[in-house]
């Protein structure tokens, strides 16, 4: 598997805000690591515009949120209808792993992305 970064801007658009955007996301700072998208709806504006699972976001409209916890970043995307994400492709495979701690371990789940 070959190292892979690249930073991407991704813009969505939703009429309001409880239509979803098509994406999930995971971890934030309470686990000791950044923000990584964890699901990706095939159907969605989301995947169409090219985010995957394992792309960690950098900033949500403008706003850093490699140091945010989780709540923060979701307050951040809940409310708007539209989002500007800054994200980095860690991994440019079918194979993600995405870090997080639990019971104070560290540990790597592998997410398959058909």
């Amino acid at each position: 598997m070959e190292s892979y970064s690249r930073i991407r801007s991704i813009k969505l658009k939703r009429p309001t805000p409880e239509h979803p955007f098509g994406f999930s996301v995971r971890g934030g700072h309470e686990h000791g690591t950044g923000i990584f998208v964890s699901y990706v709806d095939t159907r969605s504006l989301a995947y169409r515009q090219g985010l995957k699972v394992g792309d960690q976001i950098l900033r949500v409209n403008g706003y850093p949120v490699s140091a945010a916890v989780h709540h923060e970043c979701l307050s951040l995307m809940r409310t708007r209808t539209s989002l500007h994400l800054k994200v980095r492709r860690i991994f440019e495979t079918d194979e993600i792993f995405i870090p997080h701690i639990e019971n104070g371990e560290r540990y790597i789940d592998d997410v398959r992305h058909h």
